[in-house]
C-alpha cells in the first residue's frame, strides 16, 4: 500500500497551495487518499485521487491569479507614489 501520494499530486499541492497551508492539505488528501485504498483498493484510489487534484486545479489557479493581480495592483501604486515624489 502507497504510503505517499504519488508524485504528481504533491507536486500539483505545492505549486497551487499556499506555503502556510501545503503541510495540512497534503495531510488531509494523504489520509483521505489511504482510506480510498483500504476502502476500494489502489486502483480506485488513485482514480479519485486523479479527480480530485484536477477538480482543485481551478480553484486554486483562480486564488492564485487574483493574488497577483492585487500585489500587482498595490506595485503599480507603490511605483505611482515613489514616481510623483
Amino acid at each position: 500500500m502507497p504510503e505517499v501520494l504519488p508524485k504528481y499530486a504533491r507536486v500539483a499541492v505545492r505549486l497551487l497551495v499556499r506555503r502556510q497551508d501545503r503541510e495540512a492539505y497534503l495531510g488531509d488528501l494523504t489520509q483521505k487518499y489511504r482510506v480510498r485504498i483500504k476502502r476500494d483498493g489502489v486502483g480506485k484510489a488513485n482514480s479519485w485521487l486523479r479527480r480530485e487534484v484536477l477538480e482543485s486545479v481551478w480553484p486554486l489557479l483562480v486564488f492564485r491569479a487574483i493574488v497577483l493581480v492585487k500585489f500587482g495592483e498595490m506595485l503599480k501604486k507603490l511605483i505611482e507614489h515613489l514616481w510623483l515624489e
